[in-house]
């Protein structure tokens, strides 16, 4: 998911670099986030960053980094600003500033409605996310499988200890909890789940007590944690387990192929939901992205850095609070076609579920849409009549909307690709799907890939060996931001010339798309997708 791009200036000269792309911003912890990174190089005579939101239902709440400011233009748009003088970046080090900058906002959404919709070329896209206070959403038995190996003293203990207290504080006192630490060995901090209101001291003292040391018994901490869940069933409770590690299994049963396996039958037909946590960059990611998705999870990848104590925080809190279960979004027969997933395990608080489609020729004018779920205390239907024939999505060269229903598409099916792989089958005809996909949308996938090529010349391979210095006196960083899919809409002239699949087995990516790219950087480089 990373790229770069590297040019030669002339001395004193001006240069402006212009980067399109796409992207699909997603909700979470009750917000849309971007972040954009500020790292020139060196110390510049002008430097400035904004960030522009364009959002048709309005704003509900929005925010941005301290050194940065808010302007609101109108209610359905904002800019998050920073500038900085040569003195505001020596006052924070003499080579330069290196810094994210940080835009925050959430929307109006729908309170009892099945979403909002965006509706644009025949396609539409649905954003459901329906407000469900904390007192509302489902009670879980949860257990923590946390690893507490030697690489994981100093910084990342620490801030696993606070990010567990956090959380332990915040759960329902219906809820119930149990603690699973792994290194060489295994321990259980309680050998069942126990209800919160009655343990929860003696769980936040266990977790402030916590050390690392020893190697990483990864499989057996994940099987006494999944042991523990099925040992004790509490009826329509939601059965999560959430593993966190820094590393890659070191004890025990250390074939990664082996531990899904295992967790695979181990969790067949139970309902439990494996998460899992990389701690830092030494983790097997693609592992546990494998893992997660095997077993009706996700997977998250959280830097150690100054604010890992809070992103790892908000997302073990945002895990732990599920507003529904097993949610179903419908549409009357006949009225669309295209269709993305429309089936999910769980809908979590602060996240949102995103759908998209055609409408069918023979679709009327105005449709219901209905989603249904299992809430706390019964099962719920939501409902929204659609209009199916007035546009209120942003146009470009390709309707947006299309182009979002494709990246879902895309995603699902390599997805899908990597569960079949993982079984042993054969996923040539899924992956000859999102390839086609791939190629007919210009988004850079792992079957595609992106090289950069010199505008009027042959194209050729890219080298990431050839480091090219950039001297640039004036940096300027802007981002719109704005339709559906909470990105950008399409360039208005399409930004990749050609695009090839790449060689098979070429490594690339792992395993799902993060980021759709359409990009072109103008006069002197132009960015396509290459057979490597």
């Amino acid at each position: 998911d990373t790229f770069r791009v590297s040019m030669n200036t002339a001395v004193n000269a001006t240069s402006t670099f212009t980067l399109e792309y796409e992207e699909l911003l997603r909700r979470e912890q009750s917000v849309y986030r971007k972040t954009l990174t500020i790292n020139p190089g060196t110390v510049v005579d002008d430097l400035s960053a904004m960030i522009r939101v364009k959002e048709p239902e309005g704003f509900t709440s929005y925010s941005t980094s301290g050194f940065a400011s808010i302007d609101v233009v109108s209610e359905n748009e904002i800019v998050c600003r920073y500038v900085a003088t040569v003195v505001d970046q020596t006052s924070v080090s003499v080579t330069g500033l290196s810094m994210d900058m940080l835009c925050e906002y959430d929307v109006v959404h729908s309170v009892d409605g099945a979403g909002n919709f965006a509706v644009n070329g025949g396609y539409f896209a649905q954003f459901f996310s329906p407000v469900i206070s904390s007192s509302n959403t489902l009670r879980i038995s949860l257990v923590l499988v946390i690893d507490v190996s030697g690489s994981m003293q100093g910084t990342k203990i620490s801030q696993a200890r606070d990010s567990l207290v956090a959380l332990l504080n915040q759960l329902h006192d219906d809820d119930y909890v149990a603690i699973v630490t792994f290194e060489t060995t295994v321990s259980r901090w309680r050998s069942t789940l126990v209800r919160v209101q009655n343990f929860r001291n003696e769980a936040i003292s266990f977790a402030r007590s916590l050390v690392a040391n020893g190697g990483t018994n990864l499989d057996g901490g994940l099987q006494a944690g999944i042991t523990i869940l099925k040992d004790r069933v509490i009826e329509s409770y939601v059965r999560l387990l959430v593993l966190l590690t820094d590393g890659e299994p070191t004890s025990g049963i250390t074939n990664n192929v082996e531990i899904i396996d295992r967790a695979i039958d181990a969790t067949f037909g139970t309902g439990i939901s494996v998460n899992c946590i990389s701690f830092g960059f030494d983790a097997d990611f693609e592992f546990l992205q494998d893992l997660a998705l095997t077993n009706f999870g996700i997977a998250k990848r959280i830097a150690v850095d100054a604010n890992a104590a809070e992103e790892l925080t908000g997302f073990l809190r945002e895990i732990a609070s599920p507003a529904l279960a097993e949610v179903e979004v419908i549409f009357p027969v006949g009225s669309v076609e295209e269709l993305t997933a429309v089936q999910f395990p769980f809908l979590f608080s602060g996240s949102e579920i995103v759908v998209a489609g055609k409408f069918t020729e023979s679709s009327p004018d105005n449709i219901m849409v209905q989603v249904t779920g299992r809430g706390l205390d019964s099962n719920v239907t939501y409902n929204s009549s659609v209009s199916t024939v007035t546009d209120t999505a942003v146009s470009g060269s390709v309707p947006s909307t299309e182009r979002l229903r494709a990246y879902l598409e895309i995603k699902n099916l390599l997805d899908e690709k990597r569960v079949a792989e993982i079984n042993g089958e054969n996923a040539s005809s899924i992956e000859e799907k999102a390839l086609e996909l791939s190629l007919s949308y210009n988004f850079v996938t792992e079957l595609t890939s992106l090289i950069v090529v010199e505008e009027g010349s042959n194209m050729t391979q890219g080298n990431d060996d050839d480091d090219m210095t950039t001297d640039v006196d004036d940096f300027d960083y802007t981002y719109n931001y704005g339709g559906p899919g909470r990105g950008p809409a399409p360039a208005p002239v399409p930004a990749c010339a050609t695009c090839f699949p790449s060689a098979a087995g070429d490594g690339g990516g792992a395993g799902v798309i993060s980021v759709s790219r359409a990009v072109s950087v103008l006069p002197v480089l132009l960015i396509v997708v290459q057979l490597m």
